[in-house]
């Protein structure tokens, strides 16, 4: 659900943040001096969406609300009796109202620590990945017994294909003892799943791994690697089920030609045709400009003089045939397509004495002047900003969601950073997300002022 305003209430003891956001264009920038709280404005939004209520009872504020374009909101009032005792009497309320302002509050004490269990939320990475792990329960008391306690505390500490192979997930049935707890759980946890948000943190180079975890990875990997990785996965996946789909459409091929020919009319425009043929070869030749080289044999385009006007529709038919059934099976690559086409532009006109191209077995390949290969982890640590932010951007963030960004502008030179959020606007139209930006360079927001909300001037 998109989220149109979101307002905190005396953050620090200090401040008073409202930040509307610019759903027409997609695109919201807050800025203001150091210490008014940006970052931490997005690490709350997060923390709601995550069930991470820990930061949220740590964190000084009165009220964080995030109201939806629907007129529903989701907010988290915050209520500290006595800040001499350090916060730790603080009390949180989620409270949910709907489009037609009928209210609902949820007490969160039982999913705060040290006094409560913590709510049961997957563990992410820096750059949202989900790890598949839980937060263990503090409160024995919510299982049959302390060895299910135990025994829990060990699941969770399993790697997502260990805990694949032994077949197990979060079981709700832990909460068979506690029926009310159970499903103010799975009511909370439907409220913030309707939110959709990815944060892209400061720290966007590296892959932190704890060793034992995750049996056989480097516990640090440069995320150019991962994501050069995940593009050679996402490409060899797309041309499987291509592949498929072609084999599906082919087979009933002769039968639907055969079909064509028994109807009475079989006049078609032969130009026409020609014309549908000379798109379909220069979608061809996008795909081989991406990096999705298909061999689909020789040039699409066929000679004009063809004698006779029953060869002329015998062989209309069938081209006929042909161009719709290979208009669906390229359908198969148009997303992907776009992104890397996207993708391409906006590194080869950043980076200077290289080429930036994609290969299906690679992934990312980079040539200097004399075409020899550069790995991706010796481009410079601007250049490995600029490369895995907007891989991160036009393949990571899901459609309908809200993109968190944190300080954009790191090891980035000045011109990037003016070019920054024209390309930011194109992706964001292309993928179909919002973006609340974080920022402190002026070169970031650049021509764009009008989007941004100054927390100085509303705190």
């Amino acid at each position: 659900m998109r989220i149109s305003k979101i307002s905190i209430k005396n953050l620090f003891g200090t401040f008073n943040h409202d930040i509307t956001l610019n759903n027409e264009e997609r695109v919201t920038i807050i800025i203001g001096p150091n210490g008014y709280g940006k970052t931490t404005t997005l690490k709350l939004i997060n923390s709601l969406v995550l069930g991470d209520f820990n930061t949220l009872y740590s964190t000084p504020f009165d009220e964080l609300k995030v109201e939806f374009i629907d007129g529903s909101s989701l907010a988290v009032d915050r209520k500290c009796k006595s800040p001499r005792t350090g916060g730790r009497d603080v009390t949180l309320t989620l409270v949910h109202t709907d489009f037609s302002k009928n209210q609902r509050d949820f007490d969160l004490q039982h999913f705060l620590s040290p006094k409560g269990i913590g709510l049961p939320y997957p563990s992410y990475d820096e750059l949202q990945q989900d790890l598949s792990t839980y937060r263990p329960f503090r409160e024995k008391e919510s299982f049959d017994s302390l060895s299910e306690f135990e025994n829990y505390r060990r699941i969770i500490g399993l790697s997502q294909k260990e805990r694949d192979d032994l077949q197990m997930s979060f079981d709700y049935s832990l909460f068979s003892n506690n029926k009310k707890l159970l499903s103010e759980i799975k009511i909370i946890e439907e409220l913030i799943g309707k939110i959709k948000v990815h944060f892209t943190t400061t720290q966007r180079l590296i892959k932190y791994s704890h060793p034992t975890r995750i049996r056989g990875e480097k516990p640090q990997t440069p995320i150019v690697e991962v994501f050069s990785s995940d593009l050679s996965k996402q490409i060899e996946i797309t041309l499987a089920r291509a592949m498929q789909h072609a084999q599906e459409i082919d087979s009933s091929f002769p039968r639907r030609i055969t079909e064509n020919l028994k109807k009475e009319d079989v006049k078609v425009n032969f130009s026409r045709l020609l014309q549908d043929l000379n798109e379909l070869e220069n979608k061809r030749s996008r795909l081989r400009n991406t990096g999705l080289f298909l061999e689909l044999g020789g040039d699409l385009r066929i000679d004009e003089k063809i004698q006779g006007s029953e060869r002329k529709d015998l062989i209309g038919s069938v081209l006929k045939e042909y161009i719709k059934d290979t208009k669906e099976k390229f359908k198969e690559f148009d997303g992907l397509v776009s992104k890397l086409e996207l993708l391409k532009g906006i590194i080869n006109d950043r980076f200077l004495f290289k080429t930036f191209d994609i290969t299906r077995e690679d992934g990312f390949v980079f040539r200097n002047s004399k075409n020899e290969t550069i790995p991706v982890n010796h481009l410079s640590s601007g250049e490995q900003q600029e490369l895995v932010m907007f891989y991160e951007f036009l393949f990571k963030v899901p459609k309908d969601s809200l993109l968190l960004i944190d300080e954009p502008e790191i090891s980035l030179h000045i011109d990037w950073q003016q070019k920054f959020l024209k390309d930011l606007l194109e992706v964001a139209k292309l993928v179909g997300f919002d973006v609340l930006i974080a920022t402190h360079a002026p070169a970031i927001v650049n021509d764009y002022w009008d989007l941004t909300v100054d927390l100085a001037g509303v705190g």
